[in-house]
C-alpha cells in the first residue's frame, strides 16, 4: 500500500516537472519567435541601408561618368587649339615661332593639369573603391551571420519538437502503464 501511494506520489511530481518542462519549452519558443522579429526588423533596416549604399554608389558612378565626359571635352578642345594654331603658323610665318611656343607651353600646363586631375581622380576612386569593399564585406558579414543564426533557429526548433514529440511519447506511455495498473 505504501508503495502505491510513493508509486502516485513519484508519477505526480513527474507530472508537475514535466508540465513545467513544457511551459519552458513553450515560453522558450515565445522569445524565439520575438528574436526572429527582431531579426526581421534589423533585416528591413540592412535592406534600407544598402538600398542608401547603392544610391551613393550610383551617384559615384554617374559623377565619374560626368567627369570623364568633361576630360573627353578638354581634349576636343586642346585639338582644335592645336589645328588652329597650325593654321595661324601657315598664315602668319612671322609670328610662327612665338605661336608655337605659346601653344606648347599651354599644352605642356594642360597637360600637367590632366595629369593631376587624373591622378586625384584615381585617387577618389581608389578611396571609393576601398569604401565600397569595406560596405560590401560588412554586408557580406551581416548576411553570413543572419544565416547562421536562421539555421540555428531552425535546429531548435527541430530540438523542441523532437523533445516534445518524446515527451508526448513518454506521457503516452505512463498513461498505458497507470491504466494497466488500475
Amino acid at each position: 500500500m505504501q508503495v502505491k501511494e510513493d508509486s502516485k506520489k513519484e508519477k505526480a511530481l513527474q507530472w508537475e516537472k514535466t508540465a513545467a518542462r513544457v511551459e519552458n519549452k513553450h515560453l522558450l519558443l515565445e522569445q524565439m519567435k520575438e528574436r526572429e522579429r527582431l531579426k526581421e526588423e534589423a533585416y528591413q533596416e540592412y535592406l534600407k541601408e544598402k538600398a542608401a549604399v547603392d544610391d551613393a554608389i550610383n551617384r559615384m558612378i554617374d559623377e565619374d561618368r560626368r567627369d570623364v565626359s568633361k576630360k573627353s571635352e578638354k581634349r576636343k578642345t586642346m585639338q582644335e587649339f592645336m589645328e588652329k594654331s597650325m593654321k595661324a603658323k601657315e598664315e602668319q610665318k612671322q609670328r610662327a615661332v612665338e605661336a608655337e611656343a605659346m601653344a606648347l607651353e599651354k599644352i605642356r600646363k594642360f597637360q600637367e593639369d590632366a595629369e593631376q586631375r587624373e591622378a586625384i581622380i584615381k585617387m577618389k576612386k581608389a578611396e571609393e573603391n576601398a569604401a565600397k569593399e569595406v560596405i560590401f564585406a560588412k554586408l557580406n558579414d551581416e548576411e553570413l551571420k543572419r544565416r547562421a543564426e536562421k539555421e540555428y533557429i531552425e535546429n531548435l526548433r527541430i530540438d523542441l519538437m523532437q523533445e516534445e514529440f518524446e515527451e508526448a511519447a513518454r506521457i503516452k506511455a505512463m498513461k498505458e502503464v497507470d491504466k494497466r495498473e488500475q
